[in-house]
């Protein structure tokens, strides 16, 4: 395959996390940044829904939401707002499907046409059935689209700068919605319907170009390897690392892929049997199961984390902030100009969060983000209680007051951009196993998708009935949250992929550890290559590797492989065995790098080389 000597098995970095990590990968944060067009697209959606709701032709032509005109109105707008979110959650669980079987790559495209048709009918409508499923089928694409750009993103990143360029998705959702408010704030001053169709057409734009763009992209390395697709995966992975060939940092990535993947089709065979052999109806129902695969022992701990991180994010209350923001502005005394002005202000306030996440992610991590956001935005919440519930008869004469209530407003913004805004986004494509990495993330955004469908569903009554109660309400949450990121949440900075079992505890019997490793071992040994640690010279590698990669496992081979996997240290017997026909004729070639890859210790190879050296003299 080209790959050259492998002077490590054990993932290194790339380069520094943090900013200056991501400046260094330039080819993988142009390839993150334009798979962030879907998050754009969803958070211009939105935005959109934010100001609309209260323009003057879009409450003639769907007098539904009109409170003067509806007596159910707040149910009528919430169900409007929420169907967006309905198909989002649908549209995840069938983006799986289709992210596992074409590729992450071919993946978006669909997503982004079903997105065109939802607007093009959004921007339509005549009536509010023919909005409801504009709503919905929009709400279906970007729910596509909202899965699968994390997973790309986080398959073709480094360890080191995963986390930032994650970040960059949730990015580009708040972008977009601060670009929809700011369109909405100046298409109000247009005399007719298009101050509300207009911003649905625009929203088009980027839709068509995600899906020209991505037929250019590279496909990810990971989902490549797990199609057996090798050769492509290490051609990719070199050109989205942007080092020379011959880096090693290169092989020991590539065989952690490789090895991953190979581990995980075993794993998927064992419980499902060979896909290759099932009928049609047979592969539909095993999707289906695999689902199942999520609630097992080894991966319900990630399932849990991913559902929890959702839920909480929706009811520490952000989008009940962002859907009705200029209701809510209306609701502390600010006029409707004044209400839609600072609906834009608010929404630049959460980029400001977002963008210090970025460095912050991979340098403080993500547990201590999600732990002093979740602190930071609950004064928010009491002191909106408090202010709603004193002063919500009198604000013509608390007008300070109701400012006071901006402010806090705007800190929120802020404080969950750089905590609860992007981990519950990023964190579950980083979590789960290649195997489930789609199906995982795909669960995870259902729940968020149905929390979120369920706030904007349940928020416009709340503020309606209960009034500062609303505030309290999410507030209780803020302290919810806070405990759960200080017990539960977990680290996952600098952490690969293939070390996540070890970052939940997953409890692998010895024999499962030891096959992981040992398919390593063997992929090494099928590319060519006698030594994992770098003890031989690049002419020894290419003399030896047409023998190792015909050779079998030996008695003694598999001995120190168990001692090894059982934590005991070869013994100095069997590394003069071994040693003893590493050049001898029709020998063992492949003993130093099994050596090499299950003792850990650079000592061992040299104890192989030096047996094996003297066996060759003594003849």
């Amino acid at each position: 395959m080209g790959v050259p000597p492998v002077n490590e098995v054990n993932y290194r970095p790339y380069g520094p996390g943090g900013i200056k990590g991501l400046l260094n990968g330039r080819y993988v944060m142009l390839c993150a940044c334009l798979a962030t067009l879907g998050g754009f697209e969803f958070g211009y959606d939105q935005g959109i829904v934010s100001v609309i709701l209260g323009m003057e032709h879009f409450l003639a032509r769907f007098p539904q939401i009109d409170p003067t005109k509806t007596p159910r109105a707040a149910f009528y707008t919430g169900f409007a707002t929420g169907m967006l979110q309905l198909g989002g959650s649908l549209g995840t669980l069938l983006q799986s499907w289709v992210a596992d079987r074409c590729g992450r790559k071919k993946a978006m495209q669909p997503g982004a046409i079903v997105f065109i048709i939802g607007s093009i009918v959004q921007a339509a409508a005549m009536n509010y059935s023919m909005l409801i499923v504009g709503r919905f089928v929009g709400g279906f694409g970007v729910g596509m689209l909202a899965l699968v750009a994390p997973v790309y993103m986080s398959e073709i990143s480094p360890a080191e700068v995963r986390g930032g360029i994650l970040v960059l998705e949730f990015e580009s959702i708040v972008f977009g919605r601060t670009a929809a408010s700011w369109i909405t704030y100046g298409t109000r001053y247009i005399p007719n319907e298009w101050q509300f169709r207009l911003p649905f057409v625009i929203q088009i734009v980027p839709a068509v170009a995600l899906a020209i763009i991505f037929t250019w992209m590279p496909e990810s390395p990971r989902w490549l390897a797990y199609q057996g697709r090798n050769e492509e995966c290490l051609q990719i992975l070199q050109k989205l690392r942007e080092v020379p060939n011959d880096d090693p940092r290169i092989t020991a990535e590539f065989f952690d892929i490789l090895a991953e993947a190979k581990f995980h089709h075993e794993v998927q065979e064992e419980r499902h049997g060979n896909m290759k052999d099932k009928t049609l109806l047979q592969s539909i129902w095993i999707e289906i199961a695999t689902f199942g695969d999520l609630y097992r022992h080894r991966t319900l701990k990630r399932t849990l984390t991913g559902a929890s991180l959702v839920f909480l994010q929706q009811f520490v209350g952000i989008n009940a902030l962002i859907y009705y923001a200029p209701s809510i502005f209306q609701s502390i005394a600010l006029s409707y100009d004044y209400s839609l002005l600072m609906t834009g202000v608010m929404n630049c306030m959460q980029p400001v969060g977002v963008t210090a996440a970025i460095p912050l992610m991979d340098w403080v991590g993500r547990r201590p983000l999600l732990l002093w956001g979740a602190i930071a935005i609950f004064p928010a919440h009491l002191c909106l209680a408090i202010i709603v519930g004193l002063y919500s008869n009198s604000w013509s004469t608390h007008s300070t007051q109701g400012w006071t209530g901006v402010g806090f407003i705007l800190w929120y913004m802020v404080a969950f951009g750089a905590s609860w805004s992007p981990i519950p986004w990023s964190m579950p494509a980083e979590i789960f196993p290649a195997s489930l990495r789609a199906k995982g993330t795909a669960m995870t955004q259902f729940y968020q998708w149905f929390f979120n469908f369920v706030i904007g569903l349940v928020t416009p009554p709340m503020i309606q009935s209960i009034g500062w109660g609303t505030y309290a309400f999410f507030g209780i949450w803020c302290l919810i949250a806070a405990v759960w990121a200080w017990l539960v949440a977990p680290e996952t900075k600098n952490v690969s992929f293939e070390e996540m079992d070890v970052l939940f505890g997953t409890k692998m019997e010895a024999t499962e550890e030891a096959r992981k490793q040992e398919i390593k071992a063997e992929i090494a040994l099928s590319a060519g290559f006698s030594d994992s640690n770098g003890l031989y010279e690049e002419g020894d590698h290419k003399e030896r590797g047409s023998i190792l990669a015909k050779s079998e496992l030996t008695t003694v081979d598999s001995a120190l492989m168990r001692a090894a996997s059982d934590g005991e240290p070869p013994t100095v017997e069997l590394l003069l065995q071994l040693g003893a026909s590493v050049n001898s004729t029709g020998g063992n070639d492949k003993t130093p790098l099994m050596c090499a890859f299950y003792s850990h210790k650079g000592q061992c190879g040299e104890i192989l080389v030096t047996a094996g050296n003297e066996a060759e003299a003594s003849r």
